[in-house]
């Protein structure tokens, strides 16, 4: 039961040292912009080429569609 009231108090000091704003403002520019920013980095190429075959892919089916309304439209 000791370790279970210790381990309670470390948790919600941690909490409270987290919960300071000049403490929250460390934690965002030293851990999490960069963490976004290099996942950022490592997904671009995905990002990138994922909308390139959306954008095609629309593309490829607004001519189909144009293919077909305008074979119907002559016959």
């Amino acid at each position: 039961m000791v370790v279970g009231k210790l381990t309670t108090e470390i948790i919600e000091k941690f909490v409270y040292e987290f919960k300071k704003n000049e403490n929250q403002e460390k934690l965002k520019a030293h851990v999490i912009d960069p963490v976004i920013c290099y996942f950022i980095d490592k997904l671009y190429p995905y990002i990138f080429i994922t909308s390139t075959i959306f954008i095609l892919t629309f593309v490829i089916a607004i001519l189909i569609l144009f293919l077909i309304i305008k074979s119907n439209y002559y016959k």
